[in-house]
């Protein structure tokens, strides 16, 4: 007990971020979000996939025949990326516009955790239909709908507890290290409960038990971090130089105002959330749609996904511990472009290196039916279904693109992060980082829809309907070559004042202004005596 204990307080004394209180409650509350992204992106979608097939005429159709089962997951990312999208935005202005940032963001903090908590109750259905089908995917869009609200907010505080543009690129790192060191814990307890259970459990009890007990482990983080860290978040007071107001026509208009500013006044913001709104489209969905990939379309079993989820989120750990020293050797510009080109060869290549044989069920091999026949098809009907096989060493190959997409996403988010607080507006900072989520979600419905589309169409060709991300980091790639970001900071540079907190640049700013006055102050000293 003494072990345990002694192993929690040095995990909280790493959450100190040099002893700044803010910065600290900062680290805590975005890092206790950390293991309900992995958890909603990789086990409920699991979850939701058993659910599908469970639920699934004969003809391979949910939710009375509209879509197939294995469309579900697509259409959740659909669904609430377009909501999001809307909402992000719209919570920000209200956000910069009062003194109920804070409280704004406690509600939705609150409510995503309340979702988990019933997606674990629903799970416990004995015989699943199309309501339950449709209750989880109602969940799982309410979890990520509520996250990004929250995760908008809590990134408005970046620059407000910040001195400088490294610590920025450190507490980006740092923070991004513990979401993915989260992530991975929640990979190995649930590898270990999936241990624990043993191979000869049913897939679907296997997944809806590895989904409760993920979802178990995400209340619990929540909690370990949340009641003690958001009593230090501070409630930010009336904005400066502003009137406060949280009437609809006055919120519009400042959400127009901050869209149009993107394109007039801060330009390299707009071509930066451009190049983000491809790049986010792509990693965004490379989780989700991977994990859908890896069970029906190279016939990998949930425990082995698990595992693979594992390498991914270790790996990513390193890779977000590497920005802040990379910022320190190149330009901030040349490390996003490089991250961005390292997912266009990834994107490329994995569908293919991972896929596995489909064959026709019930005619080329002795695949049995008690899970892929729920509802009794006859002989004839189970003949024109397919089943994935894994091809020799598939599982292997997993593991090394497991080891690549981690890589890749350990760096990619902490990158793109300071880039944005290096170039928003001062007292603009939940607004703008609500039209971040915007970019972020106005393209990333795109990718899982093509893949709908790609494989509602082709037949046995799911590692097409993969391929789809690929062309999304490309033109992320190509929009970013137009960034500039000196230009972007000269831009903000006036506005820095307008900040709360440490203000970020405003410091430099007010030593630079200071330095001016007593270099003229000695300049009329030494004109009156000469005088």
């Amino acid at each position: 007990m003494n072990k345990v204990s002694t192993f929690a307080r040095n995990i909280w004394g790493c959450f100190n971020y040099k002893n700044k209180e803010e910065a600290s409650a900062f680290l805590k509350l975005s890092t206790s979000r950390g293991s309900a992204t992995v958890y909603s992106a990789l086990y409920a979608t699991i979850a939701l996939t058993f659910l599908a097939r469970l639920a699934e005429d004969c003809d391979g159709n949910i939710l009375g025949g509209s879509i197939k089962s294995s469309s579900a997951i697509a259409s959740t990312i659909f669904i609430e990326g377009a909501i999001t999208a809307i909402l992000s935005p719209t919570s920000g202005v209200i956000a910069d516009g009062s003194s109920y940032r804070k409280l704004m963001y406690m509600i939705f903090h609150c409510a995503w955790i309340a979702m988990i908590v019933l997606q674990a109750i629903i799970v416990t259905t004995d015989e699943p239909n199309d309501t339950t089908v449709l209750s989880y995917m109602a969940t799982l869009i309410l979890v990520s709908v509520f996250l990004e609200l929250s995760i908008t907010l809590i990134n408005a505080y970046i620059p407000e507890v910040t001195d400088n543009e490294q610590d920025v690129h450190d507490l980006n790192a740092r923070t991004f290290a513990f979401l993915n060191g989260f992530q991975l814990l929640l990979a190995l307890f649930v590898a270990g409960a999936g241990i624990v259970l043993g191979s000869d459990a049913d897939p679907d009890e296997s997944a809806f038990t590895l989904s409760q007990i993920g979802a178990g482990f995400v209340i619990f983080v929540w909690a370990y971090l949340t009641i003690p860290a958001i009593g230090k978040l501070p409630a930010r007071g009336k904005p400066k130089g502003t009137e406060e107001s949280i009437g609809s026509c006055s919120k519009v208009n400042a959400l127009c105002t901050n869209l149009q500013e993107t394109v007039t006044t801060y330009p390299q913001v707009g071509i930066f959330l451009a190049s983000y709104m491809f790049f986010f489209a792509g990693v965004n969905n490379v989780v989700g749609l991977a994990s859908n990939f890896l069970l029906e379309g190279a016939g990998i079993e949930p425990f082995e996904v698990a595992l693979a989820s594992a390498a991914l989120l270790f790996f990513s750990v390193p890779g977000a511990l590497l920005v802040a020293p990379l910022m320190k050797k190149m330009p901030v510009k040349k490390a996003y472009l490089i991250c961005v080109f390292y997912w266009v060869a990834v994107s490329a290549v994995g569908p293919f290196a991972m896929v596995g044989d489909a064959k026709e069920a019930g005619k080329n091999n002795n695949t049995e039916y008690e899970f892929f026949n729920p509802n009794n098809c006859t002989l004839e009907q189970q003949e024109t279904r397919t089943t994935v096989e894994p091809k020799g060493g598939a599982f292997f190959i997993v593991l090394i693109f497991a080891i690549l997409y981690g890589i890749g996403i350990g760096t990619a988010f902490p990158i793109s992060q300071s880039i944005m607080v290096m170039i928003i507006p001062g007292g603009k900072e939940a607004g703008y980082f609500g039209l971040k989520t915007v970019a972020a979600k106005l393209l990333a419905w795109a990718p899982a829809l093509a893949f709908v589309t790609v494989n509602e169409s082709l037949e046995n060709r799911i590692d097409l309907a993969f391929l789809v991300i690929a062309p999304f980091f490309v033109m992320a790639l190509l929009t970013g070559l137009f960034i500039d970001l000196d230009k972007a900071q000269e831009d903000i540079k006036d506005t820095l004042h307008l900040r709360h907190g440490a203000q970020i640049g405003a410091r430099e700013l007010m030593k630079e202004d200071a330095a001016i006055a007593v270099q003229v102050e000695e300049t009329v000293k030494s004109e009156i005596h000469s005088l």
